[in-house]
């Protein structure tokens, strides 16, 4: 959460409660006989405080659970929980007349330090991680995290490199090859020889958005409307499988499921996103994609391209998203991979720049992609100090509370 006006009724707040405290703890610390003490009155009624102060900031671990009661909105929980978490601390410290006291209240004073300390520090990172984020990338990252935003990058590199270079991709990440297999059974079972032909448009249409899970139908239908829309490398979003039998000519239905029909909705198993891509190799030519012919004098340049794609940016694309990237991934650096397309740029022929240059908004996306991720990775370590620690707190308090109990004069 930001630091923003937003907080201004809450900052004035706290200040005009702590300005209270301190105004009555000096007034009680120079009447006190023996001192400011836990076990009197006043300081009884600062603990209370304090305690309910700390009780309403861990109220934000439950607020998920009863979201149904609409007990506010959840920036008001975050607010509440940064304010009233800081707060609670020189309550405390009246409290205690700041004193460490026995074995228990200096534990607890300890996880009370920790916890408020490992807040700031999360705080913090939310301030500035995302300004350093928006002030080094040069790509913005409209969609949220998906585990197939990587997958979805090098299906599109491949679709344009197959259709500008008139080859096919000898290979397909593993999880991808059977998800994909499962789609174009689906799609050919539905091109029945008896339904017309807006009866198998309609029939493939309800396979596409017929899919499961959900994330895999986004990503199947942004893949369709993208090489539709932006590629134009088909004429309706129901060719996409055709299109991926051409560019992966390796890609073999699985066999259809015995009493199935076109109406199934089709279940694709999901696992982990960075799957290897595998290796490079020329295949066979059949089935290639053939959207435009390469003219004679374009083509040992087209040959270059494909070798650059194959060799440099595809490994790239299939791998640059996992938070331990490679040491020899020449484009993992935004510089260098600047200086190698424009090298690249230099060779290749001028009707080739173009997809050249989509390569590089690819791989600058991808880039900006992967740290993304690393930040908001480092943006949500410090929740594993945070909550245990915060969890201990709790314990910790109501041990202070039980055993205080028992000796105090009532």
């Amino acid at each position: 959460m930001l630091i923003d006006r937003s907080h201004l009724p809450w900052g004035l707040f706290s200040g005009t409660v702590l300005g209270l405290g301190a105004v009555t703890y000096v007034m009680y610390s120079a009447q006190a006989p023996h001192g400011p003490s836990g076990g009197t009155v006043p300081g009884l009624w600062y603990g209370v405080i304090a305690t309910g102060m700390l009780l309403c900031s861990a109220l934000l671990a439950v607020r998920r659970p009863l979201r149904r009661w609409r007990l506010g909105s959840l920036a008001f929980w975050l607010r509440g929980h940064i304010w009233l978490g800081g707060l609670c601390v020189p309550f405390l410290m009246f409290h205690s007349g700041f004193s460490w006291g026995g074995t228990v209240s200096w534990l607890l004073w300890l996880c009370v330090l920790f916890v408020v300390g490992s807040g700031l520090l999360g705080l913090g990172l939310q301030q500035l991680l995302p300004r350093f984020l928006r002030a080094t990338s040069k790509a913005e990252i409209m969609e949220a995290p998906s585990a197939y935003q990587g997958d979805r990058l090098l299906v599109l590199a491949d679709l344009r490199m197959s259709d500008v270079c008139c080859r096919p991709q000898p290979n397909l990440p593993e999880r991808l090859q059977e998800a994909f297999a499962v789609v174009v059974r689906d799609f050919e079972r539905s091109a029945n020889g008896t339904l017309s032909r807006s009866e198998q448009h309609s029939s493939r249409m309800h396979v596409l958005r017929s899919l499961q899970p959900q994330e895999f139908r986004d990503f199947l239908w942004t893949l369709a409307r993208s090489a539709r829309h932006e590629l134009r490398l088909i004429a309706a979003e129901t060719d996409f499988p055709e299109l991926l039998k051409k560019t992966y000519p390796k890609l073999q239905p699985l066999p259809a499921s015995p009493g199935g029909d076109a109406s199934t909705v089709t279940q694709v198993s999901v696992t982990s996103e960075n799957s290897g891509a595998g290796t490079a190799d020329e295949g066979s030519m059949a089935g290639r994609p053939r959207s435009r012919d390469v003219p004679g004098d374009s083509r040992g340049h087209a040959d270059v391209l494909w070798q650059f794609y194959i060799s440099e940016v595809r490994p790239f694309l299939a791998g640059a998203c996992s938070i331990a990237r490679r040491s020899d991934d020449v484009l993992r650096a935004g510089a260098t991979s600047q200086r190698i397309f424009q090298r690249q740029r230099e060779v290749l022929n001028t009707s080739l720049h173009g997809p050249l240059q989509e390569l590089q908004a690819l791989c600058d996306y991808r880039r900006a992609m992967d740290q993304q991720r690393r930040i908001l990775l480092w943006m949500n370590l410090w929740m594993l100090l945070h909550v245990p620690v915060s969890g201990m707190l709790l314990v910790l308090l109501v041990a202070h509370i039980v055993m205080s109990l028992r000796v105090v004069p009532w």
